[in-house]
């Protein structure tokens, strides 16, 4: 590795303060200084859709990310300071098609580098056993995760041993649902209240390709669940409503089941206690965009993770290439005989990428939408392993759209980024489509601090619909107050007219959840409201009486009125 890039890579996250982002420097390491630029230093709607989604959209194939490397900066401009830092040897063939190469390599595996670090920084569970949560909040590392309804309930799972039998009791306290999450983050399968398992019933859980071996044969109750990974991840969630919820996930168990598949004489494999999956090498520094210390500790982990688990939803074209920069399926990452284009390709990549990655992260709607976006392909990206990057990075892990619909904004009805010295009102017109007694919920999350493994800084807690205290409308309506400051002392919704959603002093995002959303958010018809910007001094009861004025919907993407071309992120199918 040679000196040279090590500095390279520094320049990077150094520039980014020297151009004066001090304010952003608490999203260093995880992601680039400059990652949300292209929404909150670009002068129009236009040009925030148009940069942000021709930055995720080019980032989707080989040539367009070397099209980013050598021109991206003359329509991006915050690539600048990363197109200035670059070795030069990286710039031009073959440095530039193994940079691409090993961007593409990054997107596709980061999801499996991510949640093989859960394990390990979230006080889970030993390997296939289930943590409870005893409350609606759960604090990691002193953030609080959660929707403030739902009792979570984690498995870190691996078939090493052989299948794993799940036993469910029957249960009808409302709804539920447990995830099944492959060793790269994406849903293979779902039980829930929604899915008609209130039944309960037992569950092998095995291998894709699995078959009983002769002689033994397999209950007919069991109901066969097959990982297309050996590792993975289940995270149920149910709702604490006072029915017996919490008493009920204790009864969830896996029992190891059937014989050992690498042959009876041989021993079980036992995981350390507190390693999680017992990666090598397994730390913080592995999640960094930028890591001058050691720039291959992404590359270690990934290449273990796609020797345990393979490929996945990875494209095949892509698994084939990957042997170029120094990744095999029966090996793992191995560094020995790379040149000098692979090694410097391998530091930077990740730099790369991980702007990619923000960029799809950052959904920006349309004014026909009220600047709200819906990812209908949340955890079930198939082959877009950049949408897979995005929402690992900033979500961590997502449910299906027929499970969760999750609906992002940065903008208000202005299509102005929201800011902390705003105040906003978000007023529902009705409650959000949610069904099968499932809930909604109205989040800010903080976009000038990244976590480790959670995205944007999650610290203040959602609104939800089932939490005591909600105000509603007599006409059904509920309005929702979007600020920083806490709401007058002794006041409830109901005295001040409004529910309190806390921002943050910098910029966030708004996200809506719907759980178990109706036939309008499985079609992604459903449009939520505009976030309207109120004016300086509404800090008391509702100033807008009635229903917050809608802007007019617009014929396309375009405040202006011409749709982007697809290369501009015009495709709905993300």
């Amino acid at each position: 590795m040679r000196a040279s890039l090590l500095i390279a890579a520094g320049v990077l996250s150094l520039a980014a303060v020297v151009n004066g982002q001090l304010g952003w420097a608490p999203l260093t390491p995880y992601v680039p200084a400059e990652s949300f630029d292209t929404l909150l230093k670009t002068s129009s709607y236009d040009e925030r859709y148009r940069q942000t989604n021709l930055l995720s959209e080019l980032g989707s194939s080989f040539d367009g990310i070397k099209f980013l490397v050598t021109q991206g900066a003359s329509l991006i401009p915050s690539l600048a300071s990363f197109a200035s830092a670059l070795p030069a040897n990286l710039t031009v063939e073959p440095g530039l098609s193994k940079l691409a190469l090993a961007t593409q390599a990054y997107l596709a595996l980061y999801g499996g580098v991510a949640d093989v670090q859960y394990p390990v920084f979230s006080d889970s569970a030993p390997i296939n056993t289930f943590k409870h949560a005893a409350a609606n909040l759960v604090i990691v590392n002193g953030v609080p995760l959660g929707n403030g309804v739902s009792l979570y309930s984690t498995a870190i799972f691996s078939l090493v041993n052989g299948p794993l039998l799940l036993n469910l009791p029957p249960y009808s306290g409302g709804y539920w649902l447990i995830p099944f999450y492959d060793a790269y983050g994406e849903v293979f399968n779902v039980l829930g209240s929604r899915q008609g398992d209130n039944g309960g019933g037992s569950f092998l859980l095995v291998p894709h390709d699995w078959q009983a071996p002769e002689g033994l044969d397999i209950p007919q109750e069991f109901k066969l669940i097959r990982s297309p990974t050996q590792e993975g991840i289940i995270l149920g969630r149910t709702s604490f409503n006072g029915t017996g919820a919490a008493n009920w996930t204790l009864t969830w168990n896996f029992t190891r089941w059937g014989p050992n598949p690498r042959g009876d004489d041989v021993p079980d494999v036992v995981f350390p206690k507190g390693a999680g999956l017992a990666y090598p090498g397994t730390a913080a520094a592995t999640l960094q965009a930028i890591n001058t210390a050691d720039p291959w500790a992404f590359w270690k982990v990934a290449g273990e993770v796609f020797r345990r688990n393979g490929q996945s939803s990875i494209p095949t074209p892509l698994v084939k290439e990957l042997g170029k920069i120094g990744i095999y399926r029966d090996f793992g990452f191995v560094s020995y005989g790379l040149d000098v284009n692979t090694t410097d390709a391998l530091a930077i990549a990740p730099i790369l990428a991980t702007r990619i990655a923000v960029a799809k992260y950052t959904f920006l709607g349309t004014p026909a939408t009220n600047y709200w976006k819906l990812p209908v392909y949340n955890g079930a990206w198939g082959n877009d392993y950049v949408l897979a990057a995005a929402i690992i990075k900033g979500f961590w892990i997502s449910n299906r759209l027929d499970d969760a619909a999750y609906y992002y904004n940065y903008l208000d009805s202005n299509g102005q980024p929201l800011v902390g010295n705003n105040t906003y009102e978000l007023l529902l017109p009705k409650a959000p489509p949610a069904t099968s007694g499932a809930f909604w919920s109205v989040q800010a999350l903080d976009i000038d601090r990244w976590t480790l493994l959670y995205g944007p800084y999650p610290l203040n807690t959602a609104l939800s619909s089932p939490v005591a205290g909600l105000y509603v409308r007599p006409d059904g309506s509920i309005p929702i107050r979007v600020q920083v400051a806490s709401p007058p002392a002794n006041t409830t919704a109901a005295s001040r007219g409004w529910n309190w959603v806390p921002g943050y002093p910098g910029h966030f995002h708004l996200i809506l959840r719907i759980y178990a959303g109706d036939a309008s958010v499985l079609s992604d018809t459903y449009v939520p409201p505009p976030i309207v910007k109120l004016a300086a001094g509404s800090s008391g009861n509702s100033t807008t009486g009635g229903s917050s004025p809608a802007p007019s919907p617009a014929a396309g993407p375009s405040a202006g009125g011409a749709s982007p071309s697809p290369a501009y992120g015009g495709r709905r199918a993300i």
